[in-house]
């Protein structure tokens, strides 16, 4: 892992919920600069958790929230949401440096600065399945 976030100048964090914390904080201790998307199925408390995490360790945070509704979205919320879209995502076609069927992905960038935004409209689109089910929970 320490060769990779040396030479990553932005990473998406895509794991089970319950590791974004420690996740975040091993690439925060390895001297991670750059741009961090936490791309998790965590509530907006564990976001800004991570936020503070990736904070400390001198990088860049991004709350990113991937819904699959009707077609498959990333949302992106934080300060530097769209300079992490326009680098990694807003790629010409056939380009090197984009991610796999780009094209099947849609990259918003929600137009805020706050860092749990993204993690918010996570919970709204969550809460449908939650209702009459209260064990059912998002994220840790």
């Amino acid at each position: 892992m320490a060769s990779f976030v040396a030479q990553s100048e932005g990473i998406i964090s895509l794991c089970p919920p319950s590791a974004a914390r420690a996740v975040a904080t091993s690439v925060a201790d390895l001297g991670f600069k750059g741009l961090y998307c936490d791309a998790n199925a965590v509530n907006p408390e564990t976001a800004s958790q991570v936020s503070e995490v990736i904070a400390q360790g001198g990088g860049t945070y991004i709350d990113g929230s991937v819904i699959s509704f009707s077609g498959l979205r990333l949302y992106l919320s934080g300060q530097r949401a769209g300079d992490f879209r326009r680098a990694y995502f807003d790629c010409a076609a056939g380009s090197a440096h984009g991610p796999p069927a780009a094209s099947e992905l849609e990259v918003i960038d929600m137009g805020t600065d706050s860092a749990v935004a993204a993690s918010a409209l996570k919970v709204g689109y969550r809460l449908p399945s939650l209702y009459g089910n209260p064990s059912n929970k998002l994220g840790e």
